[in-house]
């Protein structure tokens, strides 16, 4: 009975230590797997990133040989370097034209010379530039001049600008510049409808003048050449056969200029320019113009 007991214990020693033994075995094949699967995984995030960087890398060296390429490029096909600002011949308006006598002045210019200076203080604030560190800018007078010469003679660009010793934008920007000045500051100054009272005189004036009674003012009505426009060319396209715009200018008895208009389309005829400007709905508004029996009428010319 005894022996039974001893072999039994033996066999249970036997069985507690290969079950340890097993589950030692089994916690170190565990740990071995679970190593494994760290181990690889580390060494496919080694290998991506690596995969990466060298992607990166070849992008990185494919836009060096593109900026490589196109510095290439722009060393052996740059245009050679240009003067950007010519030398320009001043000698026809400092030795000419500033010389010219009144008579020469009128002849070339269309005004005299007092005109010319009355105009270069008016738009003196307007018109005048400052000199910087790159060029001298365009005195004021010769700029004026500039404008009057190419609205004066209706010469191109490139002829006034050969003229005047500027370029070609000069003078473009110099007319443009003019006409929006004299716009803006002469015109509301020199040209205003008359009131009432005004035109009692003016009518009074107009009869000791000419010998007509009632009568303030004539109207002339011109076609201003234009180059084609691009839309509604058939508005603009006169009797002639060329295209045009209608300038309206109003005076008195003395020629002074006391109202204009400028119409785009030549829709309407010659005499009934006057019903569509500003002078006429003026004269309508103030009650004038138009009135049975009294009031004062235009001589259409």
């Amino acid at each position: 009975m005894v022996e039974l007991e001893v072999v039994a214990f033996a066999c249970f020693l036997y069985y507690f230590w290969w079950n340890a033994a097993r589950m030692q075995q089994q916690e170190i094949q565990r740990r071995k797997s679970s190593t494994g699967s760290r181990n690889r995984r580390m060494k496919l995030q080694a290998d991506r990133h690596l995969r990466d960087m060298t992607q990166i890398a070849e992008i990185l060296r494919c836009a060096q040989r593109r900026r490589q390429r196109i510095v290439h490029h722009y060393l052996t096909t740059r245009r050679t370097r240009s003067v950007w600002a010519h030398t320009r011949s001043n000698d026809w308006w400092e030795r000419v034209a500033l010389h010219f006598t009144d008579e020469e002045w009128l002849q070339e210019f269309r005004l005299s010379r007092e005109t010319f200076y009355f105009i270069c203080n008016k738009l003196k604030s307007a018109l005048e530039r400052k000199d910087t560190a790159f060029r001298l800018c365009i005195p004021l007078n010769k700029k004026v001049a500039i404008a009057l010469w190419k609205l004066a003679t209706t010469s191109d660009y490139r002829t006034v600008g050969d003229l005047f010793g500027v370029s070609v934008t000069s003078v473009c920007r110099c007319v443009h510049e003019f006409c929006k000045a004299a716009i803006q500051v002469l015109l509301p100054e020199l040209i205003v409808v008359p009131d009432e009272e005004k035109l009692s005189e003016m009518a009074a004036c107009y009869e000791r003048q000419w010998g007509v009674p009632q009568c303030v003012g004539a109207i002339g009505v011109s076609h201003i050449p234009i180059i084609r426009p691009s839309k509604f060319q058939a508005d603009y396209h006169n009797l002639s056969r060329w295209h045009s715009t209608l300038l309206q200018v109003v005076v008195d008895g003395k020629g002074m200029i006391f109202g204009m208009c400028v119409l785009g389309s030549l829709e309407v005829q010659t005499m009934q320019v006057h019903s569509y400007s500003l002078t006429c709905g003026h004269w309508q508004t103030v009650g004038i113009f138009f009135q049975a029996g009294q009031g004062a009428y235009v001589d259409v010319t």
